[in-house]
């Protein structure tokens, strides 16, 4: 399963064609429920950095207390050394994007995480 923070990457994931080898995508559209998903089994969580009630990367420091082994990225539209140094540094997310983020760049990521081609 892969876990979006905003379900707006995902239907734009899906819109190109990232293979998903059989498993199902979960996009959320809240924090209650992205947080709900993760501490189900997933494989990869993405977020925005930029959402209300709480930044993107510590969604995904607590995505990682319950789901250790997915992978996480944080997508964001403000690039600010300190957020990559903290994100990257202490292993918070995996990979961090500029947006906008070029669809084969997002694409290869999602494909090299769940295994497509």
């Amino acid at each position: 399963m892969s876990l979006g923070a905003v379900s707006g990457y995902l239907k734009a994931v899906d819109r190109k064609g990232v293979p998903r080898g059989g498993r199902s995508p979960a996009g959320c559209d809240s924090i209650s429920e992205g947080l709900q998903v993760a501490s189900e089994r997933i494989d990869l969580a993405i977020s925005d950095e930029q959402m209300p009630r709480m930044n993107g990367l510590t969604l995904l420091e607590r995505a990682r207390s319950l789901a250790p082994e997915a992978t996480r990225l944080l997508l964001t539209g403000f690039p600010d050394a300190e957020l990559v140094r903290e994100a990257l540094g202490k292993r918070i997310a995996h990979h961090v994007m500029l947006k906008p983020w070029d669809d084969a760049v997002l694409k290869a990521k999602i494909d090299s995480v769940l295994g497509g081609t």
